[in-house]
């Protein structure tokens, strides 16, 4: 299951021609009862880590690794309400994640899930796009971001993101996301460019009351 995800971004992605990543196991940690394997993918442009957690393969008397973060402190600055649409699964699977518990019922059944849900990196996406707006940048001048996926979101529902932004960095916030009472997404952290986008196509306002 993907737990966490962390991306670095070292230079802007180029509008055409070709990239190419590498991939390794960077750590395996023992969790007792579990694995977490960081899968690290790098390119020219990005450093990107998947945690993913297996279940029943712990046990091998390896390194338990960092302790889960704890949640961030602080009064609340922002909130913003993220909608998903009932198809939005199913358009996500054309960026090539196809695993079938986000779209055929007995997959996700079988994964211990009531319905299919939306994969981890569609909800931070769609939060991500929503804090550009509210912090007044482009989704393109994002520079770091991460977050665990610590509970199902499916398509349909809407994401309550709750948004704590460090003082003096308009371009970074930490946030939190909960949907029917579940927090779906922890330990947030995304950070823009201080610079405002400049190519005419400034980002429009979401929610403005939310």
């Amino acid at each position: 299951m993907h737990g966490a995800q962390r991306l670095l971004v070292r230079g802007p992605l180029p509008p055409s021609g070709e990239l190419t990543t590498h991939s390794r196991v960077a750590e395996v940690w023992d969790k007792g009862s579990a694995a977490v394997f960081e899968v690290e993918v790098t390119s020219e442009c990005f450093v990107a880590t998947w945690s993913l957690f297996a279940p029943g393969c712990g046990g091998f008397d390896g390194d338990r690794g960092p302790s889960t973060p704890a949640r961030a402190e602080g009064p609340t600055t922002r909130r913003l309400s993220v909608d998903t649409h009932h198809r939005q699964a199913a358009l996500y699977r054309l960026l090539g994640d196809r695993h079938a518990m986000h779209i055929d019922p007995a997959a996700a059944r079988a994964a211990g899930m009531p319905r299919p849900f939306l994969h981890g990196l569609c909800s931070l996406a769609a939060t991500t796009l929503a804090l550009a707006r509210r912090l007044g940048t482009h989704p393109a001048e994002l520079l770091e971001l991460e977050a665990r996926f610590t509970a199902p979101v499916f398509p349909g529902d809407s994401l309550d993101v709750s948004v704590l932004a460090d003082p003096g960095a308009d371009s970074e916030a930490r946030f939190e996301a909960t949907t029917e009472g579940r927090r779906a997404l922890s330990g947030g952290r995304a950070r823009f460019r201080s610079a405002p986008p400049t190519d005419g196509h400034p980002i429009q306002e979401e929610n403005p009351d939310a």
